[in-house]
């Protein structure tokens, strides 16, 4: 009877083990940030493009080199998962945020992000948007 349970159980964990990877060098990051105002429960938002440079050994698992990020500034990741094109993670931080990371591939070169932040005054901020890789630059991202 063993002899068929791992198999079973390496097929059942085949898909958590693959990577969320993505291609090195430049992305632009166009989003929207959006929060809901206390008083007026009216919700309000502010968009913009960031620009950024994932090195080769971010690219190699995207989502776990941005909780070790986190980690790094103190944060402790729960409920991490991925399969190769989803990946989601949630961190707690030191500063009584939390942080809920939502990514999703949609190509080789388009990922859809959505962030939920949640700060100990009650109020939430969504980001959402989309990264586009603009080259492969990688040369020019630190590792």
């Amino acid at each position: 009877m063993f002899k068929y349970i791992l198999p079973v159980l390496a097929l059942l964990a085949a898909p958590l083990a693959q990577s969320f990877e993505v291609k090195a060098g430049s992305w632009q990051f166009a989003h929207r940030i959006s929060w809901q105002e206390r008083e007026s429960k009216k919700t309000d938002y502010v968009e913009g493009a960031e620009e950024m440079c994932v090195s080769r050994t971010a690219a190699a698992d995207y989502a776990k080199a941005q909780a070790t990020e986190l980690q790094a500034d103190g944060c402790r990741i729960e409920d991490a998962q991925e399969n190769g094109d989803a990946a989601a993670f949630r961190a707690i931080c030191e500063n009584r945020l939390t942080f809920r990371m939502n990514y999703q591939k949609l190509s080789d070169s388009r990922i859809r992000v959505r962030q939920v932040v949640a700060n100990p005054n009650g109020s939430d901020y969504v980001v959402e948007g989309e990264m586009q890789h603009q080259n492969d630059g990688a040369g020019q991202c630190s590792d």
